[in-house]
Protein backbone atom coordinates (compact mmCIF):
# COMPACT_ATOMS: atom_id res chain seq x y z
CA UNK A 1 0.00 0.00 0.00
CA UNK A 2 2.60 2.65 0.63
CA UNK A 3 5.35 1.37 -1.72
CA UNK A 4 2.89 1.64 -4.44
CA UNK A 5 1.93 5.14 -3.61
CA UNK A 6 6.24 6.35 -2.76
CA UNK A 7 7.10 9.63 -4.47
CA UNK A 8 10.25 11.42 -3.88
CA UNK A 9 9.54 14.65 -3.26
CA UNK A 10 7.91 16.14 0.63
CA UNK A 11 5.05 18.43 0.24
CA UNK A 12 5.01 20.80 2.51
CA UNK A 13 1.72 21.81 4.44
CA UNK A 14 0.03 23.06 7.44
CA UNK A 15 -1.38 20.81 10.66
CA UNK A 16 -4.79 22.37 10.93
CA UNK A 17 -5.63 22.80 14.70
CA UNK A 18 -8.95 21.37 14.70
CA UNK A 19 -7.26 17.56 14.43
CA UNK A 20 -6.28 17.98 17.79
CA UNK A 21 -3.31 15.85 17.06
CA UNK A 22 -5.81 12.82 15.98
CA UNK A 23 -4.62 12.79 12.60
CA UNK A 24 -1.02 12.21 10.92
CA UNK A 25 -0.69 13.31 7.34
CA UNK A 26 2.10 13.59 4.67
CA UNK A 27 1.84 14.46 1.23
CA UNK A 28 4.72 13.38 -1.29
CA UNK A 29 4.74 14.22 -4.81
CA UNK A 30 6.64 12.98 -8.24
CA UNK A 31 9.17 14.80 -9.44
CA UNK A 32 7.17 16.12 -12.05
CA UNK A 33 4.47 16.95 -9.78
CA UNK A 34 2.23 15.16 -11.96
CA UNK A 35 0.99 12.42 -8.75
CA UNK A 36 0.22 13.50 -5.65
CA UNK A 37 0.21 10.71 -2.65
CA UNK A 38 -1.21 11.79 0.80
CA UNK A 39 -1.25 9.42 3.53
CA UNK A 40 -3.51 10.29 6.57
CA UNK A 41 -3.84 8.59 9.50
CA UNK A 42 -6.39 8.30 11.95
CA UNK A 43 -5.47 7.39 15.11
CA UNK A 44 -8.51 7.69 17.18
CA UNK A 45 -11.23 5.48 16.37
CA UNK A 46 -13.81 7.86 15.85
CA UNK A 47 -13.70 9.73 12.21
CA UNK A 48 -12.14 13.06 12.21
CA UNK A 49 -13.54 15.39 10.01
CA UNK A 50 -10.63 16.69 7.66
CA UNK A 51 -10.03 19.00 4.42
CA UNK A 52 -6.59 18.92 3.18
CA UNK A 53 -5.84 21.78 0.65
CA UNK A 54 -2.75 21.50 -1.85
CA UNK A 55 -1.69 24.93 -3.51
CA UNK A 56 0.76 25.68 -5.71
CA UNK A 57 0.85 22.39 -7.75
CA UNK A 58 -1.16 22.65 -11.05
CA UNK A 59 -4.46 19.98 -11.13
CA UNK A 60 -4.73 18.22 -14.49
CA UNK A 61 -8.30 18.53 -15.68
CA UNK A 62 -9.95 16.08 -14.71
CA UNK A 63 -7.84 14.76 -12.01
CA UNK A 64 -8.26 11.64 -10.86
CA UNK A 65 -8.30 10.30 -7.33
CA UNK A 66 -7.78 6.80 -5.68
CA UNK A 67 -8.50 6.00 -1.97
CA UNK A 68 -7.29 2.98 -0.13
CA UNK A 69 -8.30 2.45 3.13
CA UNK A 70 -6.52 -0.11 5.78
CA UNK A 71 -9.13 -0.82 8.20
CA UNK A 72 -10.45 -3.78 10.33
CA UNK A 73 -14.02 -4.61 9.60
CA UNK A 74 -15.19 -3.39 13.41
CA UNK A 75 -13.17 -0.12 13.26
CA UNK A 76 -10.86 -1.23 15.99
CA UNK A 77 -7.81 0.29 15.98
CA UNK A 78 -6.00 -2.65 17.90
CA UNK A 79 -7.19 -5.33 15.39
CA UNK A 80 -4.60 -7.82 13.82
CA UNK A 81 -4.21 -10.79 11.22
CA UNK A 82 -4.40 -13.86 13.04
CA UNK A 83 -3.13 -16.95 11.09
CA UNK A 84 -7.45 -18.08 10.55
CA UNK A 85 -8.18 -14.57 9.14
CA UNK A 86 -4.75 -12.93 7.38
CA UNK A 87 -6.92 -10.75 5.46
CA UNK A 88 -8.78 -9.09 8.72
CA UNK A 89 -6.77 -5.83 8.63
CA UNK A 90 -5.93 -4.63 4.83
CA UNK A 91 -6.74 -2.33 2.24
CA UNK A 92 -9.65 -1.92 0.80
CA UNK A 93 -11.08 0.89 -2.13
CA UNK A 94 -12.73 4.27 -0.68
CA UNK A 95 -14.99 6.24 -2.21
CA UNK A 96 -13.02 9.36 -3.17
CA UNK A 97 -13.96 12.71 -1.76
CA UNK A 98 -15.36 16.11 -4.04
CA UNK A 99 -12.75 18.19 -5.24
CA UNK A 100 -13.01 21.94 -5.30
CA UNK A 101 -10.37 24.43 -7.48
Amino acid sequence: MISASSQPVLVAFQDDPCWNSTLDLVAVRSDDSRTIAVRVVNTVASPVPAEVAITGIPCGDPAEISIQELASPDGSLNAVNPPSDPNRVSPRAATPPVLRG
